[in-house]
């Protein structure tokens, strides 16, 4: 019976507040959605005079950059990067002169059945021009400019190791580019060699301004340019270009509905959460310094153990040990103000599918999400079964929040306005881990002909984030691993991470 009262109680409790919430965000909308439509007006009469004037000036030469999502990334503070990475260690040798051609013909000159290039986006340098961000057409293109072999490593008896990899070239490459040319270029290194390998590799890191693209439209682009069939068959464990067929109509359009009817009062409470986050790990001022590194071998076997034991996804399983590792590192290295807090908010990262092309875009959202350390002065998330239990739960919650859209259409709509309002907007952003990742095959795959023995990569640290994980990998054992993991050519998982030093981060090592 008391069992019964309770969950009665429970019941009455959460439909009190979320009727309240339902009222609290219909008047918060009738204030805020007026002012947004007039200031979106108002800006795209501006836009328009803005685009006459260039078109004046210019010609076709410069013109606005139309997607919002792509423009927010145009965001530039002190020391901070704008730079995503992303790797393909490959089994032999290339052959740069062919490697050029292949790039003009099947990226550059990509045409698809109706004709369209998507890919001339690489062709446009991002700048910014009477107040708003622009592209600028590149009439001196010359692939040789983009398709490099890195300096200094192309003598016939130099190979690379993982500690010139980690410290030296990663981090030169992570830096912002110039204008001078589009922002994006392909470095080869020909010979690389893994301290647990007895055979070198070659690297192909494609760098690129996150204005151009995300993960899931660097994913595409190497499928459909680099594959015999422009990817039909390629071994996606999640295609980008597909939508999930776990979602139903009807769960679509209740998820609809609660946007509509909570967008206000959500947005308006993620906003005032994000002001009042504090965290060690939220770093102000970037030094410019940045850290590379991959974590040691997780077995999958091990993880598989769990998954089928504690009914568990892998996603939880990893931010489960991370929230752990925080704690070590909090007890280790004890912060004078923070101390060491029961959770740490991390922004889980998600691309929104299906993408609708192969064009280059940003169509992804961020989330703010809990990760518990396991404090001792929390009895519920003490052990790890317990944090376990209770990360797995947040999880699955997560699809059904209505800011995993409302974040992405904040980006779109903001992403119009000048670029003073968007440095402005993101000027206190950030979160204290980014936390993202992008499935790349559930086998081994040739791209040109050369066998991708791993992929990896890493995302920029755009406003106040100490610490980044992004994973490309190739799954080579169960789907389990879909999610948060990178596959080796062996049956394990590696965490890929870049850390930026400052604040509490700068006497710590992970």
């Amino acid at each position: 019976m008391a069992k019964m009262a309770y969950k009665v109680l429970h019941v009455i409790k959460s439909s009190f507040i979320l009727s309240l919430e339902i009222l609290v965000s219909i008047l918060l909308s009738t204030l805020i959605v007026p002012l947004g439509l007039i200031f979106a007006l108002i800006n795209e009469l501006i836009r328009f005079g803005v685009s006459v004037i260039l078109r004046i000036q210019h010609g076709s030469k410069i013109s606005l950059a139309p997607e919002g999502a792509d423009n927010i990334w145009a965001y530039k503070k002190t020391n901070n990067a704008r730079t995503c990475l992303s790797l393909l260690f490959c089994a032999k040798e290339i052959d740069m002169e062919q490697h050029r051609k292949l790039y003009m013909s099947r990226v550059i000159n990509h045409t698809t059945k109706h004709g369209r290039k998507p890919y001339n986006k690489l062709r446009k340098i991002l700048i910014t021009r009477c107040g708003y961000h622009c592209h600028k057409q590149d009439e001196n293109f010359d692939i040789k400019n983009h398709v490099i072999v890195y300096p200094g490593t192309d003598e016939n008896d130099m190979i690379v190791g993982e500690s010139q990899l980690m410290n030296d070239i990663l981090p030169t490459l992570f830096n912002d580019m110039d204008e001078s040319k589009p922002q994006w270029e392909e470095v080869v290194i020909q010979r690389f060699k893994k301290e647990s390998s007895s055979a070198p590799c070659s690297i192909r890191i494609f760098r690129y301004h996150h204005g151009l693209m995300d993960g899931a439209s660097n994913l595409l682009l190497w499928t459909a340019c680099m594959t015999e069939d422009q990817g039909a068959s390629f071994p996606y464990p999640v295609n980008p270009l597909m939508e999930s067929a776990k979602i139903s109509k009807c769960q679509r359009f209740l998820y609809d509905l609660s946007c509509v009817i909570l967008g206000a009062f959500t947005m308006v409470k993620s906003i005032i959460n994000a002001g009042r986050l504090r965290s060690r790990f939220v770093t102000r001022n970037y030094t410019g310094k940045r850290h590379f590194g991959w974590s040691e071998s997780i077995s999958v076997d091990v993880l598989r153990k769990i998954k089928n034991t504690c009914k568990a996804s892998v996603p939880s399983m990893l931010a489960t040990a991370m929230g752990g590792a925080f704690r070590k590192l909090n007890d280790k290295f004890p912060h004078a103000i923070y101390g060491n807090p029961e959770e740490i908010i991390i922004g889980l990262v998600s691309a929104l599918v299906p993408y609708p092309n192969h064009d280059l875009r940003n169509q992804f959202t961020v989330v703010h999400f809990p990760v518990n350390t396991g404090s001792m002065e929390n009895l519920n998330t003490s052990s790890h079964i317990q944090r376990l239990h209770v990360i797995n739960q947040n999880m699955a919650k997560v699809g059904r929040d209505p800011m995993v859209y409302l974040n992405y259409f904040m980006f779109k709509y903001f992403g119009r306005f000048p670029s003073w309002l968007i440095q402005s907007m993101m000027e206190n952003g950030g979160l204290p881990v980014v936390f993202s990742n992008v499935p790349m095959s559930t086998e081994i795959v040739e791209f040109w002909g050369n066998p991708v023995i791993t992929a990896a990569g890493w995302p920029p640290l755009l406003t106040n984030t100490g610490k980044t994980r992004l994973q490309f990998f190739i799954e080579r054992i169960a789907r389990i691993t879909q999610q948060s993991c990178s596959i080796f050519n062996s049956p394990h998982v590696r965490r890929f991470y870049a850390i930026e030093p400052s604040g509490g981060l700068c006497n710590t090592t992970s």
